[in-house]
């Protein structure tokens, strides 16, 4: 219905009236402008590194290894910040460097092996900012801050990680015959001989074949060392400060040969002792399936090596044991492995990044995200975000208090001894050199 004619000129008056009051103010009306949305919560633990709109960072991953990435969970600080951040991946980085290619912002190493030469030899290397420096003495144990630097200097940040010293066995196997997990080496050894008399040959191993042949063996030695002579000997080989053909080095070897030379203890449902040197690293473990053999000294990272729908469980086809302790009293101890961020730039952008990627946000983001074989270090991980027991107990290992840690050394070691003449004169020894022989070969590969 339509408003009396007397009420419409009322409401124009009031109108006029309101008007002439807001001119005698000086007021005027203005459209109410838009409000920016709430800020999103989740964009919080980000707030540190600032605005980082209109900047960029390019990653490159070095790996020849076609499959999924090592690195991740950077989505959210790309959001967050605004930065925008590009993926590459190249065979090696500091051979891109040489033949002329530009200097990524950040670089994925799959180990320290080559960090050393990158820093060196190509100079393009930054050390680490202070932040990131307080996340790697915060978050990571000492022994992946000592792999991470060069001369006394942190240039790299840890990211993924790996366990070594591990032993799988069929959960199954164990359970038919009466078997029962060593918790010490004598027992270990013990197992070793029950295996044998029952008839069942007890270990299998693989060193080759391939341009790494012998790597598995040098891993081996580097355990036995480091639980039979302790720390400091094995920080004093890798930084040849004792020769690697000293009389450690040497027990270590024989004592690795009490099984790995030993022809009623290997090479289960493969061949002999010196079948180890040309066996296929990935099929080393595959007779456990079968039970022609009992035990496999291999890395976390062998659950890839297990055929599709391999039931990886501690009631399953296959799990794994922590390598036991020389005594009963000794402390475990545990060779380790995996991978670090350098930068190649300090840009705030490049340096907020390599940041986040040390955080225990990082690495939980990344665990989630990149799934089963992802495993890091940072002790501020959240075990809720790994998908599997295997991944757990490497977990436990990397984080238990008790254990002493070493990073792989043959990975900290120049090239041509840990990628040349060590494996090298493992796999002759395998075939049969002396320790002795075969460890003064491995001592000329050091540079003089």
């Amino acid at each position: 219905m339509p408003l009396p004619r007397r009420r419409l000129r009322r409401r124009a008056r009031l109108a006029a009236v309101l008007a002439a009051g807001l001119a005698a103010v000086g007021c005027t009306w203005a459209p109410v402008p838009p409000q920016p949305p709430p800020p999103d919560p989740a964009c919080a633990p980000f707030e540190r590194y600032g605005d980082l709109s209109g900047t960029s960072v390019r990653i490159v991953e070095a790996s020849s290894d076609p499959g999924r990435p090592r690195i991740g969970g950077y989505a959210a600080f790309a959001r967050c910040t605004g930065t925008r951040i590009e993926y590459h991946r190249v065979p090696a980085i500091a051979d891109a460097l040489r033949a002329g290619d530009p200097a990524p912002d950040l670089g994925y190493l799959p180990d320290a092996a080559a960090l050393a030469d990158l820093v060196r030899q190509t100079g393009a290397v930054v050390p680490v900012s202070p932040p990131v420096a307080a996340n790697v003495a915060e978050f990571y144990p000492e022994t992946y801050r000592a792999a991470g630097s060069v001369d006394g200097t942190l240039y790299a940040a840890p990211l993924d990680g790996s366990v070594k010293s591990l032993v799988w066995f069929s959960p199954r196997v164990f359970a038919a015959r009466g078997y029962r997990v060593p918790t010490d080496w004598a027992e270990l050894l013990a197992l070793s001989e029950r295996s044998a008399a029952d008839g069942h040959t007890p270990w299998c191993a693989a060193a080759g074949a391939g341009p790494a042949t012998g790597s598995p063996l040098v891993d081996a030695l580097e355990d036995t060392l480091l639980g039979t002579a302790g720390p400091e000997v094995f920080d004093a080989w890798v930084g040849h400060t004792i020769p690697t053909d000293s009389p450690q080095l040497v027990a270590a070897l024989d004592e690795l040969g009490r099984i790995a030379r030993n022809s009623a203890f290997v090479n289960g449902g493969i061949g002999d002792p010196a079948s180890i040197a040309s066996t296929p690293v990935a099929a080393g473990g595959l007779p456990i399936l079968t039970g022609s053999c009992l035990l496999h000294r291999q890395a976390d990272r062998y659950a890839d090596a297990w055929p599709a729908g391999t039931d990886i469980s501690p009631g399953g086809d296959v799990f794994a044991f922590r390598l036991p302790p020389r005594t009963p009293d000794a402390g475990p101890t545990a060779l380790v492995g995996g991978g670090f961020v350098v930068a190649f730039s300090d840009r705030r952008e490049v340096a907020g990044l390599q940041a986040h990627l040390s955080t225990p946000e990082a690495a939980t983001a990344m665990a989630r995200e990149l799934g089963p074989g992802w495993l890091s270090p940072n002790s501020g991980l959240d075990p809720d975000a790994l998908g599997d027991p295997l991944e757990r107990l490497a977990l436990d290992v990397l984080q238990d208090p008790r254990t002493t840690l070493r990073y792989d050394g043959s990975d900290r070691m120049p090239a041509t001894v840990g990628a040349g003449s060590l494996p090298r004169a493992l796999t002759a020894w395998i075939t049969g050199a002396t320790s002795t022989d075969a460890l003064a070969a491995a001592e000329a590969g050091w540079p003089r």
